[in-house]
């Protein structure tokens, strides 16, 4: 991940789950996922500081975890030919 992709992108998710607290329904939604994950609410300012301290060094590591752990799964829809897709996938990840 470079400087500028990683900047774009926490401007992108920032703008868009800032925005997305206008409507009451989202506004709930968070409020619920946040209550149950973290057993409290999170203001406006704290998830934009959240995002903002992400690093691409950040990135790497979890990407490293998850790929290291063998966590993650992978799909594949489309037609019959894309079958095989799915373990291509994974032996080009663990193998």
């Amino acid at each position: 991940v470079t400087d500028q992709e990683l900047e774009r992108a926490k401007a992108q998710l920032t703008s868009r789950l800032l925005m997305a607290r206008e409507s009451p329904l989202v506004r709930a939604e968070q409020a619920a996922g946040q209550m149950l994950l973290f057993g409290r609410l999170f203001s406006a300012r704290e998830i934009a500081e959240g995002v903002e301290a992400v690093a691409a060094a950040d990135i790497r590591a979890f990407g490293e975890a998850t790929i290291a752990s063998a966590a993650c799964v992978g799909a594949a829809l489309g037609p019959a030919r894309a079958r095989a897709a799915p373990e291509r996938f994974h032996r080009s990840l663990f193998n």
